[in-house]
């Protein structure tokens, strides 16, 4: 044993007979592998198998002139808990080139090790060696050495980062905001003292320009430099001990010119001496030949602390020590979004209701990409509220909803969102929505008919509530155009109570409760309501994915989300896809006929004769808007080329049906007869029935010419 790491390692050979391992075994089955000896250590527990790898050098040589043997000697270390972690390989050679190697680790996991071992697998290697077994081990570890020859260590994943040993402390960065200063400064090489602050545990690299007056006990210089000209293309895995080992970037002369410039202004501001700082952070922006792993650009940064006594010869540093800081990327839209796989042009969303679903929909649709959001929520956080909310901190008791919701946006992506709390009561300020989507999360009826009638809503809405004790959630999408709207899906939900058990059990299942009451969705404010976090948390993780897949399709959309928590075996989802209304305005009314109902009319003017049915739907009296789901054509119409006269066949029966299967939420709302002619005028039979209508409630009658519709809202109340 020649080389230097045996000396470090202190290994000693196992002279006596010892048992074989299943990792011994698995080495001696190996064609390209052969244990030399198996040693212990003095300074390290654990066995270290000393081998040499034959490695099949490719007949074009090696990738990029690699010096890569025909056969290398290498160490397995296998640790203490061994099957349990797994084992480790060290090149054994002096001169052997990590410098120019990817895949490399600084240290072995887990132990005082410091030595450089293979990076066989992007992941929990310990898990994978764990589930694939010793033989699969083995066969990797000739495979890594294959793929280095090759050139194939790196798939197009991106370039390794500077491999840091005994890192001090953290500092997070915004690694795309750093980079877009690199590539608008109209320098390609420069500096910049920007300032860095102490949040909690760790540091963070702020784009503000330090500001010289305000040093204190949070805020301090670092500084930035860069050179966006040359790529560098070694892997760095010497340790940073003292300045002079940094210079080997491009980027450390203007370091140099930074800390020049730090010290001038600094003893302009500060007159005191003793106040003159003994350490300052460095940023160093390293331009590599493809994007770095963990970043989306092409910019490896390392930082370290420069211990530099600043009253001395500022050009006499190369000895000063450098303490080494780990640096970690800051979480910004881009990431989330590549993490997420939704990489894709995301409108901005206008949050309506941030209680319990509201405030964790949000979130979810922030991690996604979705970071512009205008939150609305009058409320405020009060203590009960932490066990169904998304924020989870006591120290926000008190606080507007609206504000909690903003500032968890904000502590996650900083400087990359624009969210804001808007400090408005939709319902009594005229608030003007742009082209964003619009998330109605409040249970509110006020809301939902407010949206429905609100003119000057561009973009789409969509509302998510929970009904029926927390086991059914129900999201509704806006149709193009908003049709149907939200308004328009709720009745059509009701009506699908005919085709469906499950809305039908919904609607049914209290009917001691008043119309109202049933089908308004859940408010979970309240302390004394029961409904765990788990069950809404259920709710509200499918909605982001039901606006990325059905927010701009033209149908509308409901989702029924049915989450029985003592049923767990029986839940489900239930999709409708629902077309577009024919829409008609009669004064200040408007009549919203479902697509298929309306074509299914219109068939009878093709008729010689005229023909008559019922319209089933229901009326609200708030928006002044009759919706048509269904309508019934009796068999015993009396038809003839003048007139219609209705029959009463079936008619009672699917009134009734109606009504009982959605709990009196749809019902008989007026008529409809056509026409022969062109003219839907009516008649003077047509005006002596319209008078004949029973009082107390409003009617719709329909008439269908072969020109024109017109509508007769007769309110007899």
């Amino acid at each position: 044993m020649e080389f230097e790491i045996y000396k470090r390692l202190e290994l000693q050979e196992i002279v006596q007979n010892t048992e074989k391992f299943d990792l011994v075994l698995a080495i001696e089955q190996n064609p390209y592998i052969s244990i030399v000896q198996i040693c212990n250590s003095k300074k390290y527990p654990g066995i270290f198998l000393v081998a040499t790898i034959d490695i099949c050098i490719p007949t074009n040589g090696v990738y990029k002139g690699l010096d890569i043997r025909d056969k290398e000697e290498i160490v397995f270390y296998v640790p203490k808990n061994y099957p349990l972690s797994a084992p480790s390989v060290i090149p054994a050679r002096d001169d052997f080139p990590t410098n120019l190697i990817p895949h490399l680790n600084t240290s072995v996991s887990g132990t005082e090790i410091k030595e450089l071992n293979l990076c066989l697998y992007r992941g929990d290697v310990s898990e994978w060696f764990f589930q694939c077994g010793v033989y699969a081990f083995c066969d990797r570890v000739v495979g890594w050495f294959s793929d280095l020859v090759n050139g194939e260590l790196i798939h197009n994943d991106g370039f390794e980062n500077v491999r840091i040993t005994d890192q001090r402390d953290i500092l997070f960065m915004d690694y795309k905001a750093m980079t877009n200063y690199i590539k608008s400064s109209k320098d390609n090489q420069c500096f910049e003292i920007f300032n860095i602050k102490r949040e909690g545990l760790y540091w963070e690299l702020t784009t503000q320009k330090f500001d010289y007056a305000q040093h204190n006990n949070k805020n301090f210089p670092c500084i930035f430099a860069f050179d966006r000209i040359m790529p560098e293309t070694d892997y760095i895995v010497n340790e940073f001990n003292v300045f002079s080992d940094v210079e080997i970037f491009n980027s450390a002369t203007q370091v140099k010119k930074g800390i020049r410039r730090y010290r001038s202004q600094y003893l302009r501001y500060i007159k005191n001496a003793k106040k003159i700082p003994k350490a300052i952070m460095v940023v160093m922006a390293i331009k590599r030949p493809m994007q770095v792993l963990g970043t989306f650009d092409k910019f490896d940064f390392i930082a370290f602390l420069l211990n530099f006594d600043f009253e001395s010869n500022p050009a006499e540093f190369g000895d000063s020590t450098v303490y080494n800081y780990a640096t970690i990327g800051l979480v910004n839209k881009e990431l989330a979004e590549k993490i997420s796989g939704t990489e894709f042009e995301k409108p901005d969303i206008s949050m309506i209701g941030v209680g319990a679903i509201g405030s964790k929909v949000s979130m979810h649709l922030a991690k996604m990409g979705y970071v512009n959001q205008k939150i609305y929520d009058n409320d405020c956080l009060l203590p009960h509220n932490l066990i169904r909310h998304e924020e989870k901190s006591p120290f926000m008791i008190g606080a507007p909803k609206a504000f909690v919701a903003q500032g968890n946006i904000k502590a996650l992506f900083r400087e990359d969102t624009k969210s804001s709390m808007e400090k408005v009561d939709i319902l009594e300020d005229d608030v003007d929505f742009n082209n964003e989507i619009i998330i109605d999360a409040t249970a509110s009826e006020r809301c939902l008919n407010y949206l429905s009638s609100k003119e000057k809503i561009t973009g789409c809405v969509v509302r998510t509530e929970i009904f029926a004790g927390g086991i059914v959630g129900a999201t509704f999408v806006e149709g193009s155009n908003r049709n149907p709207d939200i308004y328009d899906l709720r009745v059509t939900l009701w009506h699908k109570a005919i085709e469906s058990q499950g809305v039908r059990d919904w609607l049914l299942s209290n009917e001691q409760e008043t119309n109202k009451e049933l089908y308004i969705g859940i408010g979970c404010s309240s302390d004394t309501f029961v409904l765990d976090d788990a069950t809404i948390s259920n709710h509200a993780s499918i909605v982001p994915h039901i606006v990325n897949k059905y927010v701009g399709c033209n149908e509308g959309t409901i989702v029924l989300n049915y989450f029985d928590k003592n049923s767990l075996i029986e839940n489900h989802i239930q999709l409708f896809e629902i077309e577009s209304f024919e829409i008609f305005e009669e004064n200040d009314w408007c009549i919203h006929i479902k697509k298929d109902v309306w074509d299914n009319v219109k068939i009878y003017l093709n008729d010689s004769i005229e023909n008559m049915g019922i319209w089933l739907g229901t009326i609200n009296l708030y928006l002044k808007r009759i919706v048509i789901t269904d309508t019934h054509i009796p068999n015993d119409n009396r038809r003839s080329s003048g007139e219609v006269i209705a029959g009463t066949q079936g008619v009672d029966e699917i009134i009734n049906k109606y009504e009982e299967v959605t709990n009196g939420l749809i019902g008989y709302v007026g008529e409809w007869h056509t026409h022969t002619g062109d003219s839907a005028c009516p008649s003077s039979k047509d005006l002596v029935a319209f008078s004949q209508v029973e009082l107390g409630r409003i009617i719709l009658m329909t008439i269908l010419g072969k020109k024109e519709v017109k509508n007769f809202i007769l309110d007899k109340r």
